[in-house]
């Protein structure tokens, strides 16, 4: 028996042959094409070993300080609670190195759940979405060829664990963003994310002309690369929409659109949603020519970008003042007053001052609540989300609500859920309604979080396969989610619908944003 497995009476441990396995059925529904025929496509041999062939139970697992609980429901009879504590670890052969799928059959109750998984010595935490009955959450590693050794190690606790299947994946290059705007007169290095997923950048070039670029490590995703194209080489790039071809060994090109603009005017709105870590703060510039900040981050955000960004740009006044609900990370800890005492403040608004339906004009354009203290129950469920309309252009503000909150919405304001971008709810941690998502179908969503994000179901899961995904295979407007952490600063700028832009810089400490007054 495996030191620290706590077993009943009676229970044993064998070892399975190596062989082909196949999917099981609670598994499939999750795996797409990955799955061919439900068929296992990879020789596993499990050491300790248990269950069907391919499928690596828990229970038989080399466990510690884990409870075994006897389960019909579970697909060897039994599964493995992880209370606050424990590991569950999985020794397996696979015949290729590469990328593949884990996936875990698990239980969690009463809310998500962050483990630890551990690839080869790799340890990286994963997001386990709540669920009362069994559900399967996927996770992407690099295996090498032969031997590896899986576990999952108690970071919050509390889950449980049936199984565990290993299928190859499916991968291939990711750039974020997918495109940017520079200008003639204040051109500026561009910035991308680079998800590798094992295939080498060989080259960046524009018709055909190889262009000079830097990479640097992104230490937040395996085999990922923050490459930089420095505005010295932008020089040579004509006036007018261009493609940046992004070469991959083995053939594999990824496109980059970049637009080189003419000096421009101030946009008749403009909003800019700075890299402000794990935190909340976008300031506006309204049709009027007033400004709207909301929200200020943390403290220590607030007093090294946001305050600096506002001196930087000449802004003196605050017209308008929105604090969506009094955590510290969109207050500053002080419910704002540190903003109050350094700029000229003239309206502030909080989750108080307007009902839940109240609309009224703000600077040019109209603003509609659609969340507000009434509707939650603390914090974050009371927060203010808003829509914000400027001749049909319409952006949707989430501000902290949850899941709960996104279904009132739909209910209350079924003819005013469609937007053009959405600022993520809760920095897409709390839960999240993919089919909110859906109804306010937007074009871009803007997201202001640090690395735990990929420790999160809600953006792995509800986000990125159920949204996402879907999305982008049926068509339609969707074109990507902006996190901070790998686009850097967004502006955007709006004319009204069908006429706005977007663009991004990566040092937004540095960052002076072209024609914003």
């Amino acid at each position: 028996m495996s030191a620290g497995l706590h077993m009943p009476p009676g229970g044993t441990a064998r070892r399975m042959p190596r062989g082909y396995g196949m999917v099981p059925a609670s598994v499939r529904a999750v795996l797409g094409a990955a799955c061919v025929g439900g068929t296992l496509l990879l020789p596993l041999h499990p050491s300790p070993a248990g269950g069907k062939a391919g499928v690596l139970e828990a229970e038989r697992a080399i466990c510690r300080d884990v409870t075994l609980v006897p389960d019909s429901s579970a697909s060897g009879g039994a599964y493995v609670r992880m209370d606050d504590g424990g590991s569950v670890s999985w020794s397996l052969d696979v015949p290729d190195s590469g990328w593949y799928d884990l996936l875990f059959r698990y239980r969690a109750r009463g809310g998500e759940r962050e483990e630890y998984l551990v690839s080869n010595g790799r340890r990286t935490a994963v997001g386990f979405g709540q669920c009362d009955g069994w559900s399967v959450h996927r996770a992407r590693v690099v295996l090498r060829r032969g031997e590896n050794t899986i576990a999952l190690e108690k970071s919050w606790g509390f889950i449980d664990i049936d199984h565990l299947t290993v299928i190859p994946a499916a991968v291939s290059p990711v750039l974020s963003p997918r495109k940017n705007i520079r200008y003639t007169d204040a051109l500026s290095d561009i910035s991308l994310t680079v998800k590798r997923f094992g295939f080498r950048l060989d080259s960046i070039s524009w018709h055909g002309r190889a262009l000079s670029f830097t990479a640097a490590d992104f230490p937040y995703v395996e085999d990922a690369d923050r490459v930089t194209i420095a505005r010295d080489v932008l020089w040579n790039l004509p006036p007018g929409d261009d493609t940046l071809v992004f070469a991959f060994e083995g053939g594999m090109r990824l496109e980059h659109v970049i637009t080189i603009a003419q000096p421009r005017r101030p946009a008749a709105l403009t909003i800019v949603a700075p890299d402000v870590g794990h935190g909340s703060c976008v300031l506006f510039t309204l049709p009027d020519t007033t400004t709207l900040l909301v929200d200020c981050g943390k403290s220590r955000v607030r007093d090294s970008v946001i305050i600096p960004f506002l001196q930087r740009h000449g802004i003196g006044r605050i017209d308008h003042f929105i604090i969506t609900h009094y955590d510290d990370d969109h207050d500053g800890g002080d419910r704002g007053e540190k903003i109050k005492d350094l700029f000229s403040v003239g309206t502030f608004i909080d989750y108080e001052s307007h009902p839940t339906g109240a609309t009224f004009d703000l600077g040019g354009t109209t603003l509609t609540v659609l969340n507000s203290y009434a509707d939650g129950h603390d914090e974050n469920t009371r927060s203010l989300s808003f829509r914000l309309e400027y001749r049909g252009f319409v952006y949707v503000h989430g501000a902290d609500t949850y899941a709960e909150n996104q279904k009132k919405i739909m209910a209350r304001f079924p003819s005013h859920l469609g937007g053009d971008v959405f600022y993520a709810n809760h920095h897409f941690h709390g839960s999240t309604d993919p089919l909110y998502l859906r109804a306010v179908n937007p074009v871009i969503i803007l997201l202001q979080a640090e690395q735990a994000i990929y420790a999160r179901s809600t953006y792995m899961v509800k986000v990125r396969e159920q949204f996402e995904c879907a999305r982008l295979i049926e068509g339609g407007r969707f074109l990507e989610t902006l996190p901070a952490i790998e686009v850097g600063t967004v502006v955007v700028r709006v004319e009204g619908y069908g006429r706005w832009t977007y663009e991004m810089y990566g040092d937004t400490r540095q960052v002076v944003v072209p024609a914003l007054r």
